[in-house]
């Protein structure tokens, strides 16, 4: 069974400043560890969706600081990228992984409700950071990376060069938030990823998973999608992943639950089908 600790011995990935995509600065000091710098947001204004954004940023530095949920998504991005089919991705060639996250109620009692279009939930809801979707940058359907894009993997190739990871592959990250903004940028980080990861992925050996609700464990063949479903099980708000929702992102629960179709919509159905705590509500989408 997979084990998503195998890269404790790995260097973290390192966040960089959202709209500024130059590689934070690796520590020298240590060829195991690389500082977590906590990526900084300036809003343009004060308005709902700039101050949401800053509050996504401090919840996916605190994602990013997290080995264990980094694992996940390194895992994903193996798979989502096809690492284990082409040795040069992240080597000599940069990869590029999109991660679409969105804020869900931390209760799912109150998800349903706002799914099946409920009136009776609180008005102050609270929401955790859920990762909905990876997927590809692909130079067929997205075109070259973009010149500030090639130069940021460059730099942070150069940067794990020097610290002595020459053999360990070396990609970007870009989350978005589809809940509020289509398309809007969150957050941009390089990964160094871990030798161990790569041969965990490799075997594709299952998660095991428990549910919130019940306790009953049960498996899950690795793929990319179920490498992202880690935040769930934080019933006490232990990653530190939890802020209030806004109108914007229950209106999108609302808004599938309703048939509506967005890419927003279309990315939480696709979640709902993938994850077993959704199962039972899979048959109510329309």
């Amino acid at each position: 069974m997979a084990d998503m600790n195998n890269s404790s011995a790995a260097p973290k990935p390192v966040p960089v400043e959202v709209g500024h995509v130059s590689h934070s600065e690796l520590d020298n000091s240590s060829r195991d560890t690389a500082d977590i710098g906590e990526p900084t947001h300036k809003p343009k204004c004060k308005s709902e969706v700039e101050r949401t954004s800053g509050i996504l940023v401090k919840l996916v530095a605190e994602f990013y600081a997290n080995q264990e949920l980094m694992a996940g998504l390194q895992f994903a991005a193996i798979l989502a990228c096809d690492l284990l089919n082409n040795s040069r991705l992240g080597i000599d060639m940069p990869f590029l992984a999109r991660v679409d996250i969105a804020v869900q109620p931390s209760e799912l009692g109150h998800f349903i409700t706002l799914f099946l279009d409920g009136k009776t939930i609180p008005k102050r809801l609270q929401g955790m950071i859920q990762l909905n979707a990876i997927t590809p940058w692909g130079a067929t359907t997205d075109g070259p990376l973009t010149p500030s894009q090639l130069r940021a993997w460059r730099e942070a190739r150069a940067k794990a060069n020097a610290g002595g990871f020459t053999k360990n592959r070396v990609g970007l990250v870009e989350i978005i938030n589809n809940g509020e903004n289509t398309g809007s940028l969150i957050f941009i980080g390089d990964m160094l990823m871990p030798h161990e990861c790569l041969q965990v992925a490799r075997k594709r050996e299952p998660f095991e998973f428990a549910s919130v609700l019940t306790g009953f464990r049960y498996k899950k063949h690795m793929v990319a999608s179920t490498c992202l479903e880690s935040t769930r099980a934080d019933t006490q708000n232990q990653l530190l992943l939890r802020s209030e929702m806004t109108e914007q992102e229950k209106e999108v629960i609302r808004a599938a639950g309703r048939g509506k179709d967005t890419l927003a919509t279309r990315l939480l159905k696709a979640k709902m089908k993938s994850e077993y705590l959704y199962a039972t509500m899979v048959s109510l989408m329309r």
